[in-house]
């Protein structure tokens, strides 16, 4: 009797122990950090970029002044990309044609027309700022947060496009699209 006694308080002294580092390890997905924006996708390597997986197209250039650094282009090439038929010309002596710096006329229908309602200057800002307030209204169940569900997909769901019920809507409307991957289930 008194051997099952001694092994009923070993178990309810190990249920106890086990429970309290449960609580006391599980503290920090309670603390409510107004300033650490949730982070929905959840990925096993959480150190940063694999820097073997970064292939550079031309030399990398560390600016001398970082608050100085060049603007996207509106033409959507970077610095950077390669230009095969530049780089042949250099290669045989002469002098590639410059790049445009202005809009060209074959785009300037299609910028009209995105602009038509006017245009948001500081639109990268703006989605910054609804997109943490998606992410904190998301922020999953603490179960979710503990296991490390991705939540992603699941906070954005409604405002994600489903690109294949846009497909039968434009097919169905007798609008021609390029053909596309079977769905997948």
């Amino acid at each position: 009797m008194d051997r099952i006694m001694r092994s009923t308080m070993r178990m309810i002294i190990i249920t106890v122990v086990c429970i309290a580092t449960a609580v006391l390890s599980s503290c920090s997905f309670f603390e409510d950090n107004e300033d650490e924006v949730p982070q929905l996708m959840k990925f096993p390597n959480d150190r940063g970029p694999d820097e073997f997986s970064t292939v550079p197209t031309a030399e990398i250039e560390y600016p001398e002044v970082l608050g100085e650094l060049e603007p996207p282009r509106s033409d959507g090439l970077n610095r950077v990309d390669l230009r095969p038929k530049d780089d042949a010309i250099e290669t045989i002596g002469g002098q590639p044609l410059a790049r445009p710096t202005a809009i060209s006329a074959n785009d300037r229908g299609l910028i009209e027309y995105a602009s038509r309602f006017g245009n948001e200057p500081l639109i990268r800002q703006t989605l910054e700022i609804e997109d943490e307030a998606v992410r904190r209204n998301n922020n999953g169940l603490f179960l979710e947060r503990v296991i490390g569900v991705n939540l992603y997909f699941q906070a954005y769901e409604d405002v994600s496009l489903n690109p294949y019920a846009e497909l039968r809507r434009l097919r169905r409307a007798n609008i021609r699209t390029p053909p596309a991957p079977p769905e997948t289930n």
